[in-house]
């Protein structure tokens, strides 16, 4: 697992994190303690310029 970037909004006391992690059980263990103190809202998101190329569809 790797975290990419970590940002944070003060005033609404949020924050915003990019992990790259090869299953979800990974980012949970990473999570675990800010989801027993409060809201947090996973995303699982893939990378669409890199499905387009493998697929053909952009670029070699």
């Amino acid at each position: 697992m790797k975290v990419l970037g970590v940002w944070g909004h003060q005033p609404s006391h949020k924050s915003f994190t990019i992990i790259e992690a090869s299953d979800f059980a990974a980012v949970t263990a990473l999570l675990r303690s800010q989801m027993q103190i409060g809201k947090t809202e996973v995303l699982p998101v893939n990378d669409n310029i890199a499905q387009r190329k493998q697929r053909g569809e952009w670029g070699q």
